[in-house]
């Protein structure tokens, strides 16, 4: 169709060109020339210019658009000016047709906070995370005083939502910046129990349920509380005890992870074993998340990638880590430098140590 139109198209400004040029051609030949045809050839122009917009030029979305535009711009105003969503929409109002609205009027006030806050609201009821991070950082460009706060819980939903409902390092640092500067923070002590959860950030989410639990165990969601508290604890004692065994098989080799200074946990860790003097793809390769520092890692038979050596005193371990509890090697920018292995005795095979 729209080739269709595009060759009518030119056919029309072919015939109104040779109309003008022979216009023009008759008149210099001294031969008068009556206004008729060029009347007749802007009137074919007009027309078939419209049929043209209405075969090619208009799309049935226009249509819609307007009419949400019509319907809905009054709500998109007064969201600009303070209100919620939910207290101007109606029970017919399509939460698309309103979002693509608001993003428009935003165009024009950019510096709305409850604009940008109400967009990102309705992004996240429309499981579009990364649109709720976006529309988020935009209203942190403009927020202030206690505005922030909520526009960075905002921001921190969308990041772990992102995410599959993992805590990643940004989504950690905006919900621990925000307990410590308002420690009953509900919302934000609840995400960050759940994601730490999903996360196996056991620790962390044990403090969460705990500090829930102090205002609310006698309420209503005490029994949920505390079942996630529960949990918590056991996963975590679980963990400990595979990482902390007392007794280590013979073809386990244990290392030491700490960290220096300004290395937080909440990541992910990578063990690798090398040759003394070999590079290239490691020998043994082993990824764990790490709830705190310091992390003891065991690499065991299956970690192997290749045949191992007769003679582990020629091995050296190293490790990289990256911030992003879901991260991957390729993001893991701190590293410990290799060290070979101890010749035996108690404790770990090897300690390294992280930094900056």
């Amino acid at each position: 169709m729209m080739l269709i139109a595009l060759a009518v198209a030119f056919c029309l400004v072919m015939v109104a060109l040779l109309a003008l040029v022979w216009r023009r051609e008759s008149r210099r030949q001294g031969a008068t020339v009556a206004a008729g045809p060029a009347w007749v050839v802007a009137a074919v122009l007009v027309v078939m210019g419209g049929a043209l917009y209405g075969l090619a030029g208009y799309q049935e979305s226009t249509g819609e658009w307007l009419r949400d535009h019509r319907r809905l711009q009054p709500m998109a105003i007064e969201i600009l000016e303070g209100r919620s969503p939910g207290e101007v929409a109606g029970e017919d109002t399509r939460t698309g047709a309103l979002t693509r609205v608001l993003q428009r009027e935003l165009v024009r006030r950019p510096d709305s906070v409850s604009g940008w806050y109400a967009l990102g609201l309705l992004y996240q009821q429309m499981e579009q995370p990364r649109m709720t991070v976006k529309a988020a950082r935009h209203g942190l460009e403009v927020a202030e005083g206690a505005q922030r706060t909520a526009m960075r819980l905002l921001l921190a939903r969308g990041l772990v939502a992102s995410s599959q409902g993992q805590l990643n390092a940004e989504a950690e640092r905006i919900l621990l910046s925000i307990v410590e500067t308002h420690p009953n923070h509900d919302g934000a002590w609840t995400l960050l129990a759940m994601a730490a959860s999903r996360s196996q950030r056991h620790a962390l989410a044990e403090r969460a349920f705990e500090n829930l639990l102090e205002r609310h165990g006698g309420g209503e969601i005490g029994p949920m509380l505390r079942k996630g508290l529960e949990q918590a604890r056991a996963a975590r004692a679980r963990a400990q005890q595979q990482s902390g065994a007392e007794q280590t098989a013979e073809d386990e080799i244990v290392v030491r992870v700490s960290a220096g200074d300004g290395v937080e946990s909440g990541g992910t860790v990578f063990v690798f074993l090398r040759g003394a003097e070999s590079g290239g793809k490691p020998l043994a390769a082993r990824r764990m998340p790490v709830d705190d520092f310091p992390v003891t890692v065991r690499v065991r038979a299956q970690d192997w990638l290749q045949q191992r050596p007769d003679n582990r005193s020629r091995l050296r371990a190293g490790a990289r880590y990256s911030t992003d509890s879901g991260g991957g090697v390729g993001s893991a920018a701190l590293r410990a430098a290799p060290q070979p292995l101890t010749d035996g005795g108690e404790g770990p095979d090897v300690r390294l140590e992280l930094r900056r």
